[in-house]
């Protein structure tokens, strides 16, 4: 949360009025509202053991109303012989008392008025045999006592809702209001569960998002984009932005699916926002991970120029321009084929020559010295760029090739330029 800038406004590690913020460390508030529900009547003291439970769910049979007064609870038993039981250390449970045909009743913000009986509904487990209370009861009391005005969580929640209404209501609390919204997808269709991500190489956890190189502000806007629109061809949006557009009245009602392509796509546009001191920044971290220790800031600073507007991941500046920090190790071989003929490496050691007095050594001086250079020998320019732009990168693709050769600088250009011409001699596109 605080890597995505989504800092808390209280809670367990900063401060507010409404501690302590575990749940392990409220226990004692649970009890004292699980008390006030059993003496209302409103929830009961439950002794059965797992086998009558699985027995009872064996046959379909839901732990409510129709079962109650056939189980081992303070139903069946005198007040005496529940406090025996309870003082002789029994394990028990606290179960909701879900009231007989009652219609329970809340308003979504993004559904509407909903309607539930109250036949449908478990006793559910408020208290567990360990004291400690499930999600509902904490949920509840959590919510009223720290002051919660808007409850916002996934679809999968809404059936829990009504037993929460009814907590409220058996505490004679205003509950807050409540959102439930659609479920993320996979790219394939289906709920996006941790299987359907793994075979997906969809990254699973916020971990896993630093380390494939995500930024922050991208991840919360592709992920806001997924429920929720501005009404506008907009798409990328700071986290302030998106703060001061966002309405419910926007929040799709239909499931969004995950798309790891345009979360990339995302990342690049934010790459594309950051400043230069940002974008150095945050290159650093790839850098000493790769132990590429540059102390030169303005040789980093011209290839963040250079290639601002192509990275589309952090991470490409180690997987796609390692041409910035050490020679070539080898050359794509789809390049060599296409690009270096039987002249390739004559042209790239004359071009090596005339440059190594160059004078300013800068792309519009290299630009002109190698047109001059292909005018002479009656050819176009593009026989020299693309071997020139093998030798000194390794690849065909890049940023501009006369401003890379720049910032490369004149003693790389012509050591690379040399090794090229020697290691390909041999090599042209028939090959």
């Amino acid at each position: 949360m605080n890597w995505c800038g989504l800092t808390v406004d209280e809670g367990p590690d900063s401060l507010g009025d409404f501690g302590p913020y575990r749940q392990s460390e409220r226990q004692s508030i649970y009890l004292k509202y699980a008390e006030s529900l059993i003496s209302s009547g409103n929830a009961y003291y439950a002794f059965d053991t797992p086998e009558a439970i699985s027995d009872l769910r064996k046959n379909n049979t839901a732990y409510g109303l129709e079962t109650r007064h056939q189980m081992d609870n303070s139903y069946t038993q005198s007040s005496e012989s529940v406090n025996r039981r309870i003082e002789a250390n029994e394990e028990y449970v606290v179960r909701l008392c879900v009231p007989e045909n009652k219609t329970i009743q809340f308003n979504d913000i993004l559904k509407g008025p909903i309607e539930v009986s109250s036949q449908t509904i478990d006793d559910q487990v408020l208290i567990k045999s360990d004291g400690m209370p499930t999600y509902h009861l904490a949920n509840v009391v959590d919510d009223h006592l720290m002051k919660i005005t808007h409850v916002i969580r996934g679809d999968e929640w809404l059936p829990s809702t009504p037993k929460h209404v009814l907590l409220y209501q058996s505490l004679g609390l205003m509950p807050p209001e409540m959102a439930h919204l659609p479920l993320i997808l996979s790219p394939t269709g289906g709920k996006l569960s941790k299987r359907s991500a793994e075979r997906q190489g969809i990254p699973l956890n916020v971990r896993d998002y630093r380390k494939d190189g995500f930024e922050p502000e991208a991840v919360v806007n592709f992920l806001a984009m997924l429920g929720w629109n501005p009404g506008t061809e907009d798409e990328v949006f700071a986290p302030r932005e998106l703060i001061s557009q966002f309405t419910f009245g926007r929040v799709g009602s239909a499931p969004a699916q995950f798309d790891l392509n345009k979360l990339k796509w995302f990342n690049a546009q934010h790459i594309r926002r950051f400043d230069l001191d940002t974008l150095l920044i945050r290159m650093r971290p790839y850098l000493e991970k790769n132990e590429i220790m540059i102390t030169d800031e303005s040789y980093l600073r011209k290839i963040c120029h250079l290639i601002h507007d192509r990275l589309e991941m952090m991470g490409d500046l180690i997987t796609q321009y390692q041409y910035f920090f050490e020679d070539p190790v080898g050359y794509d071989s789809v390049g060599i084929k296409k690009r270096w003929k039987a002249d390739s490496a004559r042209l790239v050691q004359q071009y090596s020559d005339q440059i190594e007095g160059l004078d300013p050594f800068n792309a519009s001086t290299l630009e002109s010295t190698l047109r001059d250079l292909a005018h002479s020998h009656e050819i176009g320019a593009g026989r020299i760029i693309h071997p020139v732009r093998l030798a000194v990168s390794g690849t065909t693709a890049g940023p501009s090739l006369f401003e890379l050769l720049e910032v490369l600088g004149q003693k790389t250009c012509i050591r690379r330029l040399r090794n090229a011409s020697d290691r390909l001699a041999t090599q042209d596109g028939s090959n």
